[in-house]
């Protein structure tokens, strides 16, 4: 039902934001000002404890040309360091600034939405990796729903055969909903 009136909201061209006037969010440009920036990276660096970080992985490369998971592609190819490690790092660097700036240890914790196509692959890579010097406890998968699938704008469901549903992931807003339920 919800599928069949949204696709027929998007044929008639009928916008769901009428009424509404977009207004750019207030935003205070640190590039020009290092004071300013050094201020706030501090006030930043004492509230670390209270972070966390989170991956939508729930895509494979194969659209890119890869034979794998998107988070393995290398972002640089000096190092070959993947999306997965440079998010790891980043994080154990954060870790050492909020320890170096109060004193106290932390562990922010790292989450990670992967779909039924990545999860394996995922928990591949951070195992055969130890997990890039994370500690494991502060790695959580989050493993997003699969939904039917439609095939058409008149939302009939999608089939692998006469008898049995294609299944997709939802989509990266799932992961909302998945940390809100974790």
């Amino acid at each position: 039902g919800n599928a069949r009136s949204l696709l027929e909201d998007a044929r008639t061209g009928k916008n769901p934001f009428e009424g509404f006037k977009p207004e750019p969010p207030k935003t205070i440009d640190l590039s020009k000002d290092e004071k300013l920036l050094y201020k706030h990276e501090l006030q930043a660096v004492d509230k670390l404890d209270q972070l966390a970080i989170a991956m939508v992985a729930g895509g494979l490369g194969e659209r890119l040309g890869y034979e794998g998971i998107k988070i393995q592609i290398p972002f640089e190819l000096c190092k070959l360091t993947t999306y997965l490690e440079l998010y790891c790092k980043t994080i154990l660097a954060y870790q050492q600034e909020f320890e170096a700036a109060t004193g106290k240890f932390t562990e922010i914790p790292f989450l990670i939405m992967v779909s039924e196509d990545t999860n394996e692959l995922t928990r591949e890579a951070l195992k055969s990796n130890k997990h890039y010097g994370l500690n494991p406890s502060q790695v959580q998968i989050l493993k997003q729903e699969l939904v039917p699938a439609i095939q058409d704008n008149e939302a009939r469901l999608a089939l692998d055969s006469p008898y049995n549903l294609q299944l997709k992931p939802h989509g990266h807003g799932d992961i909302h909903l998945l940390l809100y339920q974790s």
